[in-house]
């Protein structure tokens, strides 16, 4: 039946793709559910993916200093690596707890604080790395050669991404809500793992650096998680 009224985009686009009731009623075309792929795991095989998870994303980052070394002065600066690098993990243990956290309902934490675990790290990180230099640091506001900061980045993504790859494994379909947003967290904790490798390889001791260069991978390791929570993280 054609409306007899003159022509309305606004109402068109509103309302005129509501299919007639008459014409195809509700209920004769019901969209079957895919099943899954693969078989769903019991609760042993879900530890057990999750503790290799785990054990593989400690050894990693560790196996990545051992190889690279450590910076040049790390003698002479060990307090101001050690202040660095504990607060870095505890924004990273804060970032994965949102993440995985199961909730009061085993729904997960609410979102506004896995929005602000995921907005937070970088947005202490950042700011920190411009200001908190060791005794005798460089200009504040260079960021060195673009042969540096490659360097950085690169070596930062080589400590992340095996990281999120083997820990977005371990949570397939795992978050049954928020799913984009405790991606981006997941993400950022593996982002805060490189940048605690890059504090204690990298000897640069300017700000716009360590900010651009350190910083940069905590930020689009948090954007690939959303996008690996997005596409596999969903229960």
């Amino acid at each position: 039946m054609k409306p007899d009224r003159k022509a309305d985009p606004a109402f068109d686009t509103a309302w005129l793709d509501i299919p007639d009731p008459v014409r195809h009623p509700i209920g004769t075309r019901a969209t079957a559910v895919a099943a899954p792929r693969a078989p769903s795991l019991d609760r042993r095989q879900v530890h057990r993916r999750r503790l290799t998870a785990l054990t593989l994303s400690v050894v990693w980052p560790i196996v990545i200093v051992a190889v690279w070394g450590l910076r040049h002065d790390a003698g002479d600066i060990f307090g101001f690596l050690a202040g660095q690098s504990a607060l870095w993990m505890a924004l990273l243990v804060v970032s994965a707890a949102a993440s995985v956290a199961r909730g009061r309902r085993g729904l997960g934490a609410p979102i506004a604080a896995i929005e602000l675990a995921v907005i937070g790290a970088p947005a202490v990180f950042l700011p920190l790395a411009l200001v908190w230099l060791p005794e005798g640091a460089g200009d504040f506001a260079g960021i060195g050669t673009l042969k540096q900061l490659g360097a950085c980045v690169g070596l930062g993504l080589l400590v992340l991404l095996p990281m999120l790859a083997v820990s977005t494994w371990a949570l397939r379909r795992a978050f049954p809500s928020g799913a984009i947003w405790r991606g981006g967290a997941l993400g950022a904790a593996c982002g805060l793992a490189g940048a605690i490798v890059l504090t204690l390889h990298c000897g640069i001791t300017i700000g716009g650096h360590i900010a651009l260069a350190h910083g940069g991978p905590i930020v689009l390791a948090a954007l690939f998680g959303t996008l690996a929570g997005s596409k596999l993280g969903r229960a």
